[in-house]
């Protein structure tokens, strides 16, 4: 009876841990999504004050990110948003993460 119980508290302790990471897995896909949204407003918005090659260059990040989204690449993706609006607000961390490649 003991192993039983032990296999069973084990099977309960699994599933509770899978049950997070897919809670993590989808507040991550959720964040991806609606950085991908508000950047495509933001981009198709045509009120920017920045330069045309940081314009470029969160357009190029934006469509990478979309394509992690589409392999559930979420923590990639969430990245490649953060750093195209970093460019679209003129931080100079978008400088740095751009030296970091």
């Amino acid at each position: 009876m003991k192993p039983s119980l032990t296999v069973l508290f084990t099977l309960l302790i699994t599933s509770g841990l899978s049950g997070c990471n897919t809670l993590q897995t989808n507040n991550i896909a959720s964040a991806c999504e609606q950085g991908i949204e508000s950047l495509d407003q933001r981009l198709n918005a045509r009120s920017h004050t920045v330069h045309q090659t940081n314009l470029s260059r969160a357009n190029s990040l934006l469509i990478s990110a979309k394509i992690q989204q589409q392999f559930a690449e979420y923590p990639g993706c969430v990245e490649k948003v953060n750093r195209a609006q970093d460019y679209l607000s003129g931080r100079k961390t978008a400088i740095i993460s751009r030296l970091s490649i």
